[in-house]
């Protein structure tokens, strides 16, 4: 159906339009004879206009151009691009481990050495272990008023963290002597790993806390959360390849944090390692704890995982078992996470 558009018929006068088309126009030539400008000199001012506009005009399309580009690749991602994944674990190599350390920080240093802080009241410990052997080398105690947690090094200095205070201390990477303390401002101190810029903080809660890595001072937060559920009782860090990875105090899973926003990007099952551990028994030692420990080796691409009270230290390479699906979430949640009821 065409719809007809009906005009009023205007009464203006021609002789009104003429006489409001002089008033207008009658002050460019007034502008021109002020400026004593020829004629043609208003044209190339008028076409320089003209060109500055379309120059102009190209590069906004261009840029509108790139970023319209920009959105149409991350959308042809897809949704699962944007979903946690699963990962699951092969055993490369098994360690022995000292089935009397309660592992709290873990990180690999160099030439096949291992840097190791191991907890509670009256025995905690700052030490280097040998991979090879998994037999300690050099061991220095902590005062017996502290339990040792999370452990970090940066700048030719180990930095650790004591449970249920803000306390830290400093130790001599080569030495392994006390050199000095410090003060995070947290109340309670659990993981601590770093990556030169900053020095990430856990305190039993689900927070990320960023200090200056020379100060120990608290630069920011970040809440960890995993579909919207703040993740409880992060643990043991290490940053590996621009991720945080946690262990979840009391559950046999690391998850993969990206550090900038705290969301979840994916978990890492390791139940296996635990459940076989405890099929092996043994006598003259502790009960198998929980999962606590890992170390990255940036140089090699190596993984190793470990336990409190565990007898044996794993490198382990992962795999991708895919994203996440909607309707395995509460499993994951059941499996991964703390729940919220729970208190320590």
């Amino acid at each position: 159906m065409r719809l007809r558009i009906h005009r009023r018929k205007k009464t203006t006068s021609k002789n009104h339009y003429r006489a409001a088309a002089s008033k207008k126009t009658s002050y460019i030539p007034k502008v021109m004879k002020a400026f004593k400008l020829k004629p043609y000199f208003l044209f190339i001012l008028l076409g320089l206009l003209a060109l500055v506009f379309i120059l102009h005009n190209g590069r906004t399309s261009k840029v509108i151009s790139e970023r319209s580009r920009g959105v149409r690749k991350r959308s042809a991602l897809g949704k699962d691009s944007d979903l946690p994944r699963l990962y699951k674990y092969r055993v490369l190599n098994v360690y022995n481990h000292d089935p009397f350390a309660f592992t709290q920080g873990l990180l690999h240093e160099k030439d096949d050495m291992l840097l190791e802080s191991t907890g509670h009241y009256g025995r905690s410990t700052v030490r280097r272990v040998d991979l090879k052997t998994g037999k300690p080398i050099d061991v220095q105690n902590v005062p017996k008023e502290h339990f040792a947690e999370g452990l970090h090094l940066h700048d030719g200095a180990l930095q650790l963290l004591t449970w249920r205070t803000p306390l830290g201390m400093r130790f001599d990477s080569d030495t392994l002597a006390h050199v000095g303390n410090f003060s995070t401002g947290l109340k309670d101190g659990w993981g601590l790993t770093g990556n030169g810029t900053h020095v990430v903080a856990t305190d039993s809660g689900s927070t990320l806390f960023y200090l200056n890595p020379t100060t120990l001072f608290r630069e920011g937060e970040v809440p960890v959360t995993f579909h919207g559920r703040p993740v409880r009782w992060l643990n043991e860090l290490e940053f590996i390849e621009g991720e945080v990875w946690a262990n979840v105090f009391m559950r046999d899973c690391i998850a993969r944090i990206d550090p900038d926003n705290g969301n979840v990007l994916g978990w890492v099952l390791l139940q296996g390692l635990r459940q076989n551990l405890l099929q092996q028994g043994g006598q003259n030692r502790p009960g198998v704890d929980v999962l606590n420990g890992i170390a990255w080796d940036p140089a090699r691409k190596r993984i190793f995982v470990t336990g409190k009270y565990w007898p044996e230290l794993y490198e382990v390479e992962l795999y991708d078992a895919g994203t996440i699906a909607a309707e395995d979430t509460p499993e994951i949640i059941r499996v991964c996470m703390v729940p919220e009821k729970w208190n320590i």
